[in-house]
Formats: C-alpha cells, structure tokens, sequence
C-alpha cells in the first residue's frame, strides 16, 4: 500500500511539475503572434510565387504557375513585388516595371491572429494568408480564386524575402 501511495505522490508531482512549466494556449497563441508581428515588420520582396489552379474555368482542367525570382520580370513584366509591414498595422505594397516605374501601389491595415495575417486594403478587399516566417524568408498560403471561377479552390503559395527592416 505504501508502495501505490508513493507511486502516485511522484506521478501527481511530475504532472504538476510539467503543468506549472507549459503556458496556457492563449499565452501561446499570444507570444506567437507578437513574434510574428515583430518578424514582419519591415521591407519584404517576392521571390517566388506558386500557384496550384484546380478546375479551370470549372473544368476538370488544371495547372501549375511557378515563378522564381530570376524569372519574374519576364513572366509579370514587372520587378518582384515589396511589401511593407509597418508597425502601426498599416501595410503597402509597390508594384514598379522592369525600369523602376512605379505601376501600382496598395496600402491598408493588416492584423495578425495566431499564424493567420488578415489584409485588408483601402478600397475594402480582403486576404487572409497563413504565414511562417524563418531564415529571413515569409511563405504566404491560402487558397484564392485565380482564376476567376468563382471558387476559391486555387492554392497560392508565396515566398518573400525581408530586404530591409525599415518600414518607411
């Protein structure tokens, strides 16, 4: 008996112990998403975009678009995009021609929740990606209607580069 007793005065101990060390999920989730918005602060530039187009124009058709940096100005026509996470939740994003005219540039807010970044631009547009940061690099995921169907069944995979911590 003396055995049982002490067998569970040490595993109820050793649970405690491993219970007191763990954060609470919403601690967790919380400190992820402040590292996260650390992380992205700054000057991003695309490197490579993939794009997976399931049921083309609602076909059983589909394709592959894969964009590497070294090929992106000739299959845009245009310099790989920068974007740039402020800290104040506001974002922008330039879009400059192969001889560094300025085409476009989006601005709106941005807001983190967990590994999800919500985007939403000036005109009212909303994208949500899933988002990793690691060695410098950011991969945004999420499945978006490339192709016009209709469905948002199109999976895009996006890798930018962090070229600045400034976030002018």
């Amino acid at each position: 008996m003396r055995q049982i007793i002490y067998t569970f005065i040490v595993l109820s101990l050793g649970f405690w112990a491993c219970e007191s060390t763990e954060k609470a999920p919403e601690t967790a989730v919380s400190e992820m998403t402040s590292n996260l918005t650390e992380e992205l602060s700054g000057t991003w530039e695309s490197v490579s975009l993939k794009v997976f187009v399931k049921t083309y124009e609602n076909t059983d058709s589909s394709f592959i678009i894969d964009v590497q940096e070294r090929d992106w100005e000739a299959s845009f026509g245009m310099r790989p995009t920068k974007m740039v996470f402020q800290p104040n939740d506001k974002y922008y994003s330039e879009h400059r021609s192969t001889i560094d005219t300025l085409i476009d540039i989006t601005r709106g807010l941005w807001k983190l929740e967990a590994d999800t970044i919500q985007m939403v631009t000036e005109v009212g547009v909303t994208y949500r990606y899933r988002v990793k940061v690691r060695n410098g690099l950011s991969e945004f995921r999420a499945f978006v209607d490339w192709d016009g169907d209709g469905e948002e069944d199109d999976e895009y995979i996006e890798i930018k580069r962090l070229v600045s911590i400034s976030t002018d």
